[in-house]
């Protein structure tokens, strides 16, 4: 059997890190849960395999999403990325220096999030 693929969840908010995490904990695949984007990142440079999936808030203090995003794939192009905004529109994505799989408007309902990302994942 293959093993679950791996999603990183990236939020500074407490509240919505725990509803991301509720609304794809009965998915098929291993959620890892971070409130530091900087954390994320220094899970992923060390993580074996790499995760298959970055769902990331835009705005998180002194590293924003697309940020994230673009040394995710930098090291693994193969990891795709879900940009998170309740600040933002999906126009952001155009300033994105590298190409991202979706985005999810905040608020979100849970289902939206799982369906999302499973379409992602099955691309």
């Amino acid at each position: 059997m293959k093993d679950a693929p791996v999603i990183y969840v990236v939020e500074d908010s407490p509240e919505l890190l725990e509803l991301a995490g509720l609304a794809l904990a009965k998915g098929p695949w291993k959620v890892k849960q971070f409130g530091d984007p900087k954390r994320a990142l220094r899970s992923f440079k060390a993580d074996q395999p790499k995760p298959a999936l970055v769902l990331t808030d835009y705005s998180m203090g002194d590293m924003t999403g697309l940020e994230l995003a673009a040394c995710c794939k930098e090291m693994h192009p193969a990891t795709k990325v879900i940009l998170m905004s309740g600040t933002a529109s999906g126009e952001i994505l155009k300033d994105a220096t590298c190409q991202l799989e979706g985005f999810l408007p905040k608020p979100f309902r849970p289902g939206a999030l799982a369906g999302l990302v499973k379409s992602v994942l099955e691309e």
